[in-house]
């Protein structure tokens, strides 16, 4: 498979972060918590400890979340990557398909 078929392929199975539907999640729930923080902030002009600590909530939340998002995100990029550099990708499901059926008539 020559560089060009390998862009070509890839092309054709990713898509832009904007339309993921993982990365809309991710965004909303980011800025859901950074509102709380802000109207926090906002009805509570002295930083005490119960402040303090939901604030240090958010901020682990937050950092959480998007290394949750970061990492099952680079597991599907490989996986999508692979299969589009064997050049399977859309025969991969047939194959496998083909794997599981041959597998129970033996």
């Amino acid at each position: 498979m020559t560089d060009q078929q390998k862009q070509e392929a890839l092309t054709k199975v990713e898509k832009s972060c904007w339309q993921s539907k993982k990365w809309l999640a991710w965004f909303v729930q980011q800025v859901l918590m950074a509102t709380m923080a802000i109207v926090a902030l906002v009805e509570q002009p002295h930083l005490g400890w119960p402040l303090a600590t939901f604030m240090v909530g958010i901020v682990f939340m937050m950092g959480a979340s998007t290394m949750w998002y970061l990492g099952k995100q680079a597991a599907l990029d490989t996986a999508v990557r692979g299969f589009a550099f064997v050049g399977q990708v859309a025969s991969a499901p047939l194959k496998i398909k083909d794997l599981v059926t041959d597998k129970k008539e033996e």
